[in-house]
């Protein structure tokens, strides 16, 4: 069985940026006894993008795609690769059959798509990876604290920020519905319309966002997304001590939004810059445990946090002193960067 790469980005292919990835793949698989065959170059073309994993996907190659995945518009690759494995059709078939009224239809239809790739993978199960071959003393791999270490408080920061969100879905309709120290309590129609507008600023932002910090250090993006996280929680504490609190909350949408465009994919970026060729898989599920973890904390303390107060203003209070503590952490991810 062969092995090919993917890598997509318009900002390789100028020289802009360097690639890493290939790399990446080739130190993963020789750890595993394994080889690259073939890589491609790509850049940001829709078309272009849809065609070759189309044609990858009828190949028997085992194939790795890279890149073209961040928040900029001129990222297609998940909506390239949707199109190429007939996802569109199954979100079709779903969308006819809830306007049909028969929503359980669509559990039949993800039940069919999950029995399918079983029996796929039954089928045609993919090959055993044969014994690595013994690292050379010089070459012996790095231990995995020596390069986990410098991530820490990058993980850190990241379970913080990736709270805001949760908090956004959880704790601001609870908060407004219950009302502040002042601040009149809101119908549930108003909560809703909060939170579909802050997404609707951050669809708007994140082109923007993402071009002004995609050629800048991957800190001072981190930073930005930590300062907003700070001033917009800090807002959402002040609304409950007004009557004209539903102003403020008003007012820290934008802030919040703005956050979340520019620290989520920066913090991806960075994950990828700091760390070390053969161990960017263990990396990103670490990085990904920070999403679970936030979701599964963030609500606990909300629930804990409001039911003793009556109100989210030590909620949001505590979230913005985390926010601004993390800025601390920035200079030791600088470093690492820089060295990286």
């Amino acid at each position: 069985m062969r092995f090919g790469a993917i890598i997509i980005g318009d900002e390789i292919m100028s020289g802009k940026r360097q690639d890493k990835h290939m790399a990446t793949v080739i130190s993963t698989l020789r750890e595993r006894g394994l080889e690259l065959s073939w890589c491609q170059y790509l850049a940001d073309e829709p078309a272009l993008i849809t065609a070759t994993i189309k044609r990858t996907l009828a190949a028997p190659d085992v194939v790795f795609s890279f890149g073209g995945i961040g928040a900029t518009p001129d990222d297609h690759t998940r909506q390239c690769a949707a199109d190429a494995a007939g996802v569109a059709a199954g979100a079709l078939t779903g969308a006819l059959l809830a306007q049909a009224g028969l929503l359980r239809g669509i559990y039949l239809v993800d039940m069919a798509a999950v029995l399918l790739l079983a029996g796929l993978i039954w089928r045609w199960p993919l090959p055993r990876a044969p014994r690595p071959t013994p690292r050379p003393p010089e070459q012996a791999a790095e231990p995995v604290w020596g390069w986990l270490r410098p991530l820490l408080p990058l993980l850190l920061l990241s379970v913080v920020a990736t709270a805001i969100p949760v908090l956004m879905q959880v704790a601001l309709p609870l908060d407004l519905v219950r009302g502040g120290l002042e601040r009149d309590a809101q119908p549930e129609a108003i909560s809703a319309l909060l939170i579909g507008l802050q997404l609707g600023l951050l669809l708007l932002l994140q082109w923007p966002v993402g071009q002004a910090l995609a050629r800048r250090p991957v800190a001072q993006g981190l930073g930005i997304g930590l300062v907003c996280f700070s001033l917009g929680t800090g807002l959402l504490a002040l609304s409950a001590l007004s009557e004209a609190g539903l102003g403020v909350v008003l007012l820290a949408l934008f802030p919040l939004a703005l956050g979340e465009a520019a620290f989520l994919p920066i913090a991806t970026e960075a994950v990828i810059e700091l760390t070390p060729a053969g161990h960017g898989g263990l990396a990103m599920a670490l990085f990904s445990q920070c999403f679970a973890l936030s979701a599964l904390v963030a609500p606990l303390v909300t629930g804990v946090l409001l039911d003793s107060q009556r109100h989210g203003v030590a909620l949001w209070l505590l979230t913005s002193l985390s926010c601004a503590a993390c800025l601390l952490l920035l200079p030791a991810i600088s470093r690492r960067a820089h060295r990286a």
